[in-house]
């Protein structure tokens, strides 16, 4: 697969890219979520918390997003390759936020029923 360490170096910043926007996604969704739902809580309405529930778990999703596509432009792949990635990862974001706002919405539905 690799035909010299000259191969596999120029894959470890692509690697460490994609690995640190791994990290940085559940340190964005531990340390500021949670600072802002302990905010939230004190608030009278409930769409402030149904927006932090809606996207607690996709937060993390996005960041690796962001770091493939970055990942990708940094890696030795081809121009078409990194190309399609890019592609992929933006529509991959349109389905995840998709399904973020549906869930907001259904819950925006459910308070304003009660």
């Amino acid at each position: 697969m690799f035909d010299s360490i000259h191969d596999i170096h120029a894959w470890l910043t692509p690697a460490a890219i994609l690995a640190a926007s791994v990290v940085a996604g559940y340190i964005a969704r531990t340390m500021i979520l949670h600072r802002l739902k302990a905010i939230f809580e004190k608030t009278e309405t409930k769409l402030d918390d149904l927006f932090l529930e809606s996207i607690e778990h996709r937060l993390p999703f996005w960041f690796m997003l962001a770091g493939l596509s970055a990942a990708a432009q940094a890696s030795p792949l081809p121009e078409n390759f990194q190309a399609l990635i890019h592609k992929l990862v933006v529509a991959g974001f349109f389905v995840s936020m998709t399904l973020a706002l549906s869930r907001f919405a259904g819950g925006a539905v459910r308070i304003y029923a009660e």
